[in-house]
This record gives C-alpha cells, sequence and structure tokens, in this order.
C-alpha cells in the first residue's frame, strides 16, 4: 500500500466533496486506508478505500452474517441474497457484490490506480448504485 496511491484518491475525494479518515484497520503494522461513510435510508455503511502501485480497491460491507442470527440459520434465504446480488452483477452497470471467507456480502469496485478522476467518480459513486439495490432488491428478501 502506498501513500501515493491513497493521495490520489484523498484528492479525489476532496474534489468530490466526500469527508474520509486515514485509518490503519487491523493494527499499525497494517498498510493505512481510507474511510469514509454512505449514508441512506437512516441506515450507515463504511466505505473502506485501499490503495497500491497497481490498484484502488473500494468496498462497502452490506451483509455482516455475524450480526444476522435468524439469517444463518436459513442458508435457502442466504442462497436466494446471493443469488439476487448475482444478478445485480449481471444487470448493473458498475456494480460488483462480493463475499468474503465468511459469507458478508459487499459492494466494491476496483480499478486501476491510474484511473482518471472522471472514472474514479463513475466507481466510487457505483456503491451507492449497489447499495441502494441491496435495500431495494436484496434485503427485503429476508
Amino acid at each position: 500500500m502506498t501513500n501515493d496511491g491513497l493521495a490520489k484518491v484523498a484528492e479525489f475525494l476532496d474534489k468530490m466533496g466526500i469527508p474520509y479518515t486515514k485509518d490503519k484497520l487491523g493494527g499499525e503494522d497494517k498498510p493505512p486506508v481510507l474511510l469514509t461513510a454512505y449514508r441512506t435510508r437512516g441506515k450507515e455503511f463504511l466505505v473502506v478505500v485501499m490503495a497500491d502501485e497497481k490498484w484502488i480497491r473500494i468496498k462497502a460491507r452490506v451483509l455482516n452474517l455475524s450480526e444476522a442470527e435468524d439469517l444463518k440459520k436459513d442458508s435457502e434465504l442466504i442462497m436466494k441474497i446471493y443469488h439476487l446480488a448475482l444478478v445485480g452483477n449481471f444487470y448493473l452497470d458498475e456494480v460488483t457484490f462480493s463475499a468474503d471467507k465468511d459469507g458478508n456480502l459487499y459492494v466494491e469496485a476496483d480499478m486501476l490506480s491510474t484511473v482518471s478522476f472522471d472514472t474514479f467518480k463513475e466507481e466510487f459513486n457505483s456503491l451507492a448504485v449497489g447499495i441502494d439495490y441491496f435495500l431495494d432488491a436484496i434485503l427485503p428478501q429476508e
């Protein structure tokens, strides 16, 4: 993780008027990240921005299975949620849903670190589209 990549992202976020903080999630031995939030409908989603010499990666967790005890017991419903996320990947431009090894669901955007401001803005804003899709089309399935 280089500060040059994060500095570029910080410049872009400043230009977009998006507040953020710099942090070291996971401890001092971890590379720095930028943290911001997407707020909608009374909910807040933490947005984590990571950058290195080649890639900028932006992620927002939309489903935390460790906080959804009832959902964890319903594998059929979990599969339906994952299916709807994949449908979103297919139909929504620039929106990517992903899951970690624990089954948590994310909306993410990955781009080359040479990205222009306009492309970064489009990719960054795709998180909002994905989160809104999650709230409108996926979450009601619970």
